[in-house]
């Protein structure tokens, strides 16, 4: 039985938040060790640990988002698909999928952006949020490959979203 496991962000959606805490980590620890040499500020007190308060909490953001992002995953099988995040556990079988819907990014185009829903019966293909996954439907993040997968094993029409 050959499973895929999706995460269900794109890796880039979580690098930007991440770079961006590891450059204020960077900053912090580059202005606390300048006041603490005094290399170029003559007159300004020494630094304290407590200036690097901000650097824990952006090292703390960096953890939560790598678990974050680890945490939440889509296992497509042989006997259907499952969403897992943390103690959610929704599985749907192949049989008991309806709808497959691929909807458009923000450049009205399938692609980086776009979502896939699989699901029981026709609400949920408005969804286009990951973490609105329930029992019913999941909602996953646009790849090929997932798509070339749901396509192998589900007979029915794929709805691809219009302009």
């Amino acid at each position: 039985m050959k499973r895929k496991i999706y995460n269900t962000l794109y890796l880039g959606e979580i690098l930007y938040p991440i770079l961006f805490c590891v450059a204020v980590i960077v900053l912090q620890l580059m202005f606390y060790f300048r006041l603490q040499d005094n290399t170029q500020f003559d007159e300004v007190q020494k630094s304290t640990p407590l200036e690097l308060f901000p650097a824990f909490i952006m090292f703390g953001l960096i953890i939560f988002f790598v678990f974050y992002m680890l945490l939440r995953f889509v296992i497509m099988d042989d006997n259907g698909i499952r969403y897992r995040y943390l103690k959610k556990d929704h599985f749907i079988p192949w049989a008991d999928v309806k709808y497959v819907k691929v909807s458009l990014n923000s450049y009205e185009k399938v692609g980086y952006g776009s979502y896939l829903v699989i699901a029981t019966d026709p609400y949920p293909l408005q969804h286009t949020d990951f973490r609105a996954s329930t029992e019913g439907f999941i909602v996953l993040r646009y790849r090929r490959s997932a798509l070339k997968y749901v396509e192998k094993h589900y007979n029915g029409q794929i709805i691809r979203a219009q302009k």
